[in-house]
């Protein structure tokens, strides 16, 4: 089998291409909003972060929108990758932003909001929490298709 897209069937391939063209799109659209609201209306955040959540926001669009589709469960090759990986991304990533937080939490410096904008514990809090929805939609997804096939 290859690596990459390959082991996909061809209705996968074009739903992942179709949620990466929305995530895409998605991504343009918060970032010119986002670039308005922070120079004429109120600058919510950092430019740092409010450029991060634009993006992480259309990468968990990307995320949850092939989890709940099937386009990365439904044929062995997929099923066993994805059953490695997205545990493997996710304990990575909570452990990663744990890191970064506790030394701060530990001296009692964890402020989400700092004279009126979000700062990067803003981000780091908001990326470790959205990955247990998007694990247990994968988790949720595939004990439906292993429903289906029973």
């Amino acid at each position: 089998m290859g690596s990459g897209i390959d082991g996909y069937d061809e209705r996968q391939k074009a739903l992942r291409r179709k949620f990466g063209y929305q995530a895409f799109w998605i991504m343009a659209i918060l970032g010119f909003l986002n670039a308005y609201i922070c120079e004429i209306i109120y600058p919510w955040a950092d430019p740092l972060v409010a450029n991060f959540t634009v993006f992480f926001l259309s990468v968990f669009y990307f995320g949850f929108r092939t989890i709940f589709s099937g386009a990365y469960t439904g044929n062995k090759f997929s099923e066993r990758r994805t059953a490695i990986l997205i545990p493997l991304v996710c304990g990575y990533n909570v452990i990663v932003h744990l890191s970064l937080i506790i030394p701060h939490l530990v001296q009692g410096k964890v402020h989400l909001i700092e004279d009126g904008k979000a700062t990067i514990f803003f981000i780091t809090v908001f990326i470790t929490i959205i990955f247990i929805p998007f694990t247990a939609a994968y988790y949720i997804r595939r004990s439906r298709e292993k429903g289906d096939k029973e």
